[in-house]
């Protein structure tokens, strides 16, 4: 009997090539999930630090601004002491970032200690510095990173001039009364302009100078200019980026209204805009 078989031939070349190819095919899918699979976990790992820099900020600011004003011994030394504006050196300027300070009893004795003044303002934190701006903390010892990443802050005052228990007011085009949202446009310690300047009743770009992309909103004048003593509500706007670009294909067209900043980057970055209120209710108690 013969065990040896007789068909000796194996695969031939063109078959040996099939293999190859479909195999080749199945490798070049295989990397094509995995990286598809990678830029979204980059993708979710910036979306994760940036939902955590907006939770961070917003917190911290809306806890430290409700006490603004603290004042339990009723002595009459404690409010709101900037609502302007300054660069990132911390020096006032009109042409700077929206930044904010106020002082708060929170020792309870009736005198204003040396921690006992906070100001929030945008700076440039070590290695970041001339990329992404930062978000600082100071309370008497010095600018100390809050959170990184903040491109821009806005903030706007509601206030309550005559203290009946009720943010002032403005007749917008339609008719309707929507609450002023008020800024310090010339750093002279009063508010003097509301930022819906085409009284809509809505801050948008429509309300800039120009074509609405990089500039200033100038701002609707205010019959009288209002004392920081009388601001009882605080409008932020945080503008909060990535660090840097993660992947070229990403491109962001978007025109952000941060308080009276128009901005329409137009790059790599990706970005979340929050905004929020918060209500100073140690404002007015001594009135």
């Amino acid at each position: 009997m013969d065990f040896h078989p007789k068909n000796k031939r194996g695969f031939t070349l063109v078959e040996l090539m099939v293999v190859v190819a479909v195999s080749g095919l199945v490798v070049i899918a295989i990397m094509g999930a995995y990286k598809t699979q990678k830029r979204i976990m980059n993708v979710q790992d910036v979306v994760s630090d940036i939902q955590q820099n907006v939770r961070t900020s917003v917190f911290t600011l809306t806890q430290d601004i409700r006490m603004a004003g603290y004042d339990p011994t009723l002595s009459g030394g404690f409010g709101i002491t900037f609502v302007g504006f300054r660069d990132l050196n911390d020096n006032n300027s009109v042409a700077g970032n929206s930044a904010f300070q106020f002082t708060a009893d929170y020792d309870r004795d009736g005198v204003l200690d040396g921690n006992e003044t906070i100001t929030f303002s945008l700076y440039e934190f070590g290695a970041a510095a001339g990329t992404i701006t930062d978000l600082a903390r100071n309370n008497g010892g010095g600018r100390q990173l809050l959170a990184e990443n903040i491109q821009a802050i806005g903030l706007a005052y509601a206030y309550d001039v005559d203290n009946n228990k009720a943010l002032d007011t403005y007749t917008t085009t339609a008719g309707t009364q929507q609450v002023i949202w008020a800024i310090d446009s010339d750093n002279d310690g009063t508010m003097d302009r509301r930022l819906d300047t085409n009284g809509d009743g809505a801050i948008t770009n429509v309300d800039g100078p120009g074509a609405g992309l990089n500039e200033l909103i100038a701002g609707a004048a205010l019959a009288t200019p209002v004392a920081m003593a009388d601001v009882r509500a605080v409008r932020i706007w945080l503008l909060v980026a990535e660090s840097a670009a993660e992947h070229s294909e990403h491109y962001d067209p978007n025109t952000y209204v941060v308080g009276r900043q128009i901005l329409t980057p137009r790059d790599n970055l990706r970005r979340r805009l929050v905004e929020t209120t918060v209500q100073c209710k140690n404002m007015g108690l001594n009135e």
